[in-house]
């Protein structure tokens, strides 16, 4: 081939890419699960474990040259699938980190280079699909893709829990009236107002992560009062001294906070005395909770 050692580098490095990112999923199936959810395909939560499967099972495909020119056509089709998704769930302001890699933060990207990323991983495996030559498989490579296989099944399986990925059902919460909850006895609302109820626990690290959009609503206003519960105690003020916040935090204990929701972080946007809408996990930007929550009224 005349592109042998080129083609050699270029399938090594691929397979390491897909293998390092399902490895990582792996660690952490709900998570994906959960992720998935976040992107906006809350139905498709059970394809989780099926897509750390596939990458794994690609991934060893590719470093072990088996079914090269078919593992790779299917690869570049699941990248364009995976990008296509990341793409409108970006730009729909649900995600901003792709989670390709799991829990492993020092392999996040930001948007820009993951588009990056996944473009030039097209070209990669546009190039192993169209100078791939599929060899002979010795019963060894078979033998060792199957264990494998079989250990990276256990893994997966090891670190779901079914019960978390399912499809969830419409929150408790939602379109409930003010006075049906445990909030009149927090805080005092008014029915004129709209209120952006933010609700976080200082241990909650995603909590850490989405502080500065809290920041940002109350800058621009998104409502007409921001409440912010905190669950926990901040030991020497660690989190007031990093993110300085210009408005009260009200901290009270998590069995009081467990009465009104299940996870932290968690929005509520009250309007007329009611729950309209209800946003757990990362939080858009202002552009984006303007463009699909407050538009939606």
């Amino acid at each position: 081939m005349k592109y042998q050692k080129l083609f050699l580098i270029i399938r090594l490095f691929a397979g390491i890419v897909f293998l390092l990112s399902g490895i990582a999923k792996a660690i952490d199936t709900t998570g994906f699960g959960k992720l998935i959810v976040q992107y906006g395909f809350e139905n498709f939560q059970f394809l989780a474990p099926i897509i750390i499967f596939a990458e794994i099972a690609a991934g060893i495909c590719l470093l072990l040259s088996i079914y090269t020119k078919q593992v790779s056509l299917l690869s570049l089709l699941m990248v364009a699938v995976f990008t296509i998704v990341y793409a409108y769930s970006f730009f729909s302001g649900k995600v901003e980190d792709c989670g390709c890699f799991g829990k492993i933060t020092m392999l996040q990207m930001s948007p820009l280079v993951t588009f990056i990323r996944n473009g030039l991983l097209l070209c990669i495996l546009f190039f192993v699909w169209r100078y791939a030559q599929n060899a002979t498989i010795s019963r060894l490579k078979l033998l060792t893709i199957a264990s494998l296989l079989i250990a990276s099944a256990f893994i997966i399986g090891f670190n779901l829990d079914w019960k978390k990925v399912k499809r969830p059902s419409i929150h408790p919460l939602y379109q409930r009236a003010v006075k049906e909850t445990i909030l009149p006895q927090l805080t005092q609302l008014s029915p004129d107002s709209t209120y952006l109820v933010y609700i976080f626990a200082y241990r909650c690290e995603s909590c850490w992560d989405t502080f500065e959009n809290i920041k940002r609503y109350e800058e621009e206003a998104i409502a007409d009062r921001l409440v912010v519960f905190a669950a926990g105690e901040d030991k020497n003020n660690e989190f007031k001294n990093y993110f300085q916040p210009d408005f009260p935090i009200q901290e009270t204990d998590e069995q009081t906070l467990s009465n009104l929701i299940r996870v932290t972080p968690t929005l509520l946007y009250i309007q007329k005395d009611s729950i309209r809408h209800i946003i757990q996990g990362s939080l858009p930007t202002t552009y984006f909770f303007r463009k699909n929550y407050l538009n939606s009224n």
